[in-house]
């Protein structure tokens, strides 16, 4: 029988428990969005991933860097610069950016912050 596949998302998952609490916020609400993660073009911005050791990670940093210089959308501008201010020391706007966001990605934020603060037992969901 064939081992299960280990995907980036567990290999992700696996980094971000050994993490403090802002950064694996930061990590959660990246792997619950799902969309930017499955985009080759923002896995180059933002993720090392060393398929030969079974191991991956974020590099804030190098996301930092690469923010602006890319074509990337205003909404996700927005949720990357609100994750990158719970992972690292990223400044941003938390009102002007959330408003840039879907409901969906709104509720992501402010459940990553409530997940930074410690608190994991808030319910945060979209309004239909």
């Amino acid at each position: 029988m064939t081992p299960p596949v280990d995907t980036l998302e567990d290999r992700l998952s696996r980094w971000a428990r050994v993490l403090d609490p802002r950064e694996r916020a930061a990590v959660t609400a990246l792997l619950e969005e799902r969309t930017l993660l499955v985009r080759q073009d923002f896995r180059r911005l933002v993720i090392i991933d060393d398929q030969e050791t079974g191991t991956a990670c974020c590099d804030w940093a190098l996301l930092c860097q690469n923010l602006y210089r890319n074509a990337i959308g205003a909404g996700d501008r927005a949720f990357l610069e609100l994750v990158l201010s719970l992972a690292c020391h990223h400044r941003t706007n938390l009102g002007g950016r959330l408003a840039d966001l879907s409901r969906e990605r709104q509720a992501i934020i402010l459940r990553a912050i409530a997940g930074a603060a410690g608190d994991d037992t808030i319910n945060v969901s979209p309004r239909l």
